[in-house]
């Protein structure tokens, strides 16, 4: 994308930016903040991070100096910044930014309102988002989600340390594989999927106060029909290292799938 500046109407106006900077071998870590705009990651094989940034924005609050210099991305050895300062007083600037880097590099997403998608990763990842739907597809190492107000859409995830995942209101889908240590998947208002490889074994604790459990997996342990639904148990010839999972729902059905 090329750096150019349209004029959408009197007064709004859309810049798109360019950044890059270039990170040492090695592990690889990336903070990212922007207030009010979608976010797009993407793996590169390259040891560089890139960013296309399209930013809508009041041509009579700001000028297009100051908004080229809001959008920061900084980096110190292998660790890099991306953000977006938007002024208290602009109601109307949004940041769409499409980033692409290293497959092995930590994630930590700060998102307040817009979309993130994510896919080819393979480090740690942590998402926090206020209103907006995330998408992950890919990640290993530890997983954390946690959502205000939108849905959760990740497959193909393969956690090494733990898998959190947590939505206020919104439904949630999860497809891969569990992570040894623990496991938790929330959602106070939301239909919970949660899909594994048919030869998964699991400690499985799953209860919603409004809703119904549904599993594929065969189920041994007490069900507790009466005060929500509760399942307690999981599948049949269980060793001692098998993962934990716990689901729980305040409002919305839990469906644990064979994939």
């Amino acid at each position: 994308m090329s750096e150019k500046r349209y004029q959408m109407n009197a007064t709004k106006a859309r810049l798109n930016l360019n950044r890059a900077v270039g990170i040492q071998e090695g592990p690889v870590q990336l903070r990212l903040r922007n207030p009010h705009g979608d976010v797009i990651i993407s793996a590169a094989e390259n040891n560089s991070i890139s960013v296309e940034a399209s930013i809508e924005y009041d041509a009579a609050e700001l000028s297009e100096a100051e908004v080229r210099a809001l959008l920061r991305l900084t980096s110190a050895g292998n660790s890099a910044t991306l953000a977006v300062d938007k002024p208290d007083f602009s109601q109307s600037l949004k940041a769409d930014l499409v980033v692409k880097l290293p497959s092995r590099a930590r994630l930590a997403l700060n998102v307040s309102l817009g979309d993130v998608a994510v896919s080819g990763m393979a480090g740690d990842i942590e998402i926090k988002a206020s209103m907006g739907k995330v998408w992950l597809d890919g990640g290993r190492g530890k997983v954390e989600i946690e959502t205000s107000n939108g849905a959760v859409d990740a497959r193909n995830v393969q956690p090494d340390e733990h898998l959190i995942i947590k939505t206020s209101l919104g439904d949630i889908s999860y497809q891969g594989l569990l992570a040894a240590s623990g496991n938790e998947i929330s959602a106070t208002n939301g239909n919970i999927t949660v899909k594994l490889p048919p030869a998964h074994q699991l400690h499985l604790s799953a209860r919603t106060m409004v809703g119904r459990v549904y599993s594929d997996f065969p189920i041994t342990g007490p069900v507790n029909r009466f005060v929500g639904m509760r399942v307690e148990g999981g599948s049949l010839s269980l060793a001692s290292d098998t993962p934990a999972l716990q689901i729980r729902a305040m409002v919305g059905d839990i469906n644990i799938k064979q994939s």
